[in-house]
């Protein structure tokens, strides 16, 4: 799978958690709700359903060609499409972990940090080898201290971004967890350490932090 490494800008913007979900809701849209919302589906859902499951004896199999789908959709900036792609795999395989991993990144693009959260939590309960989503996670305890000031968001965070380093040997994945890491600090009032990790960014991608608009918003606070 690519990596999505800017799955959602860092821009912070308030978050309506679960508003988005109620007017899929009201609207009939479940298909664009991951999981389908738990909603009772209609009958000519629930026979769509069984056509699919009929239709792939090797369920989990299955699921993880239409979990890849949804990411093409997704990269494609296709979220619509998405969306359904991913909950087609989740219908075939509760425990697909891509699945839940894309419900998050979907969360993150309606700005509901709270809720990617909790997917990439489950995503990473049935695949602990992708430690990718120890970065995922941190991005969304960041957007949502962006609306919250919770403070603990930021601990665990910057935890989680440390988790990783402590063990990577992947170069665009270890130059996004400096970028959050950076923010994360930012958002510390710790300026020493914001920039630390802005050059470390820099350091192995000379372009990384070009056009990053985080950047004016250190160098107000802390210029340089």
């Amino acid at each position: 799978m690519k990596w999505h490494a800017n799955f959602w800008m860092f821009v912070l913007l308030g978050s309506n958690m679960g508003a988005a979900t109620a007017q899929v809701a009201s609207d009939g849209n479940i298909n664009l709700i991951p999981m389908y919302g738990g909603f009772k589906k209609s009958r000519a859902l629930q026979k769509a359903d069984a056509r699919l499951l009929a239709d792939f004896p090797d369920r989990r199999v299955a699921a993880t060609q239409f979990a890849q789908r949804g990411w093409d959709f997704f990269y494609a900036n296709d979220f619509t499409t998405a969306i359904k792609r991913f909950n087609q795999a989740w219908l075939l395989d509760s425990t697909n972990a891509s699945a839940y991993w894309g419900f998050g990144v979907i969360e993150g693009q309606r700005q509901h940090p709270t809720d990617a959260l909790r997917y990439f939590q489950i995503s990473r309960r049935h695949n602990p080898a992708n430690r990718r989503l120890l970065i995922d996670m941190a991005q969304a305890l960041l957007s949502r201290y962006d609306v919250t000031h919770h403070s603990p968001d930021l601990d665990t965070a910057v935890a989680k971004l440390q988790e990783y380093l402590a063990d990577t040997s992947d170069a665009k994945g270890t130059t996004d967890a400096y970028m959050k890491m950076a923010v994360a600090y930012f958002f510390k009032h710790d300026y020493s350490n914001a920039w630390k990790y802005v050059d470390s960014a820099s350091a192995l991608d000379a372009t990384a932090t070009h056009n990053w608009e985080f950047i004016p918003e250190l160098q107000k606070a802390s210029p340089r």
